[in-house]
């Protein structure tokens, strides 16, 4: 009897730790996927304001002209404002001409604002034209 005694003691040493193994991992799975979402949400916000500097010296690139430069920053700015608040996020752009068509040059100011549950942002963006980004 002593070797049925041992067998049984080694499988509830096994079933205990699988037991464990399967709680501990089921426990660890829930915690991280509770979290995901959340740092999904921080990483598009922050992705999205880091290539605001782009899409904006893009635009300036792609204005033939000074006044065209002018409307396609307010065009941008409006686009940029209506898909941000379709993605649920509370925007608010305001664009402020500095200077328009003045000794052939043109600079706006971009006033950003993001807000989400996570997170709230706010980036100031000079745009110049003729830009100087490549």
């Amino acid at each position: 009897m002593p070797s049925l005694q041992k067998s049984s003691k080694a499988q509830f040493f096994v079933l205990s730790a699988i037991i464990i193994v399967t709680a501990a991992y089921s426990l660890s799975r829930a915690y991280f996927m509770k979290k995901l979402p959340a740092e999904n949400l921080v990483s598009d916000e922050l992705f999205i304001v880091q290539n605001l500097n782009i899409i904006y010296n893009r635009t300036a690139n792609i204005s033939k002209d000074c006044l065209m430069f002018k409307y396609n920053v307010e065009d941008v700015s409006q686009f940029l404002q209506n898909e941000l608040e379709k993605m649920g996020y509370d925007v608010n752009i305001t664009t402020t001409p500095v200077r328009i068509c003045a000794s052939g040059q043109s600079e706006m100011i971009v006033d950003f604002k993001l807000r989400s549950s996570l997170l709230e942002v706010e980036k100031n963006i000079t745009v110049r034209w003729p830009s100087t980004y490549p």
